[in-house]
């Protein structure tokens, strides 16, 4: 599985047999995606007419080409889980995060947690910090917020990459932050 970054929020996944779209552009969707989602209804660009894409954008339980998809309401935005490529992955899309204890268990279980630059940095640190994901990715940050967050993480070290690849057996066991470069 592949993660890469397009403009400050649109994130662009390749897995091995399906690819998947959060929050994209118009013009992000050149490349190839089954599954789009949206943060709410009303970015749907997309409208009805969808071809083969399935769109997203509010609460469910779907699978779709081999994909387990969770997703809820979270504040004004959506939390969305997923299942591929062995790698359960976690994106949250709003600008609170105030979670019940049942969506933070759900969130405790993904491998890679994505969430929307919003509120304070230490405040999503403090939420994310002892969850046990193995990636987190936060995407909007400007420079202070980003060396603000590997500061917390004691990761003041870590490199911009382009991509993201994953595979289940190279995991770190403890979480790492990434920040994912601009495409």
């Amino acid at each position: 599985m592949e993660i890469s970054l397009y403009g400050q929020k649109s994130l662009y996944i390749k897995g091995k047999a399906t690819k998947v779209w959060l929050d994209p552009k118009k013009e992000d969707l050149d490349k190839e995606a089954k599954i789009v989602f949206f943060d709410k209804a009303e970015d749907n660009f997309l409208g009805l007419n969808t071809g083969e894409k399935v769109v997203i954008w509010g609460p469910g339980e779907y699978e779709v080409s081999g994909v387990e998809i969770y997703s809820t309401k979270v504040g004004n935005g959506l939390m969305a889980i997923m299942q591929f490529d062995e790698i359960k992955l976690g994106w949250i899309s709003t600008d609170k995060i105030e979670l019940t204890d049942k969506k933070k268990e759900r969130l405790a279980e993904c491998d890679v947690l994505i969430i929307k630059s919003c509120g304070q940095i230490k405040d999503i640190w403090d939420l994310v910090k002892g969850m046990g994901i193995n990636y987190l990715i936060m995407t909007g940050l400007e420079e202070a917020d980003k060396k603000k967050l590997l500061d917390m993480a004691d990761m003041e070290e870590t490199a911009v990459t382009e991509t993201l690849k994953l595979e289940k057996s190279t995991l770190p066991e403890v979480m790492e932050v990434v920040i994912l470069q601009q495409k």
